[in-house]
């Protein structure tokens, strides 16, 4: 892993745990329909709301 994916990785402390929740979806799914790089794709994104200031995770259900 380069250090790009490592950086578009970082998740504030406080999110970890709603990261974490959202990744097992996100994994689970890919490895069934999808492959290795949408689960990429999805941990990056996932990573990405997470560090945003007012972040659309810490509402709604973990599934949506």
């Amino acid at each position: 892993m380069n250090n790009n994916n490592k950086k578009s990785l970082a998740v504030p402390k406080d999110m970890l745990k709603h990261y974490d929740a959202i990744i097992l979806l996100t994994n689970d799914f890919a490895s069934k329909y999808l492959n290795e790089e949408y689960a990429q794709l999805a941990q990056e994104a996932t990573a990405a709301l997470c560090r945003k200031k007012l972040s659309p995770i810490q509402s709604g259900s973990i599934k949506t």
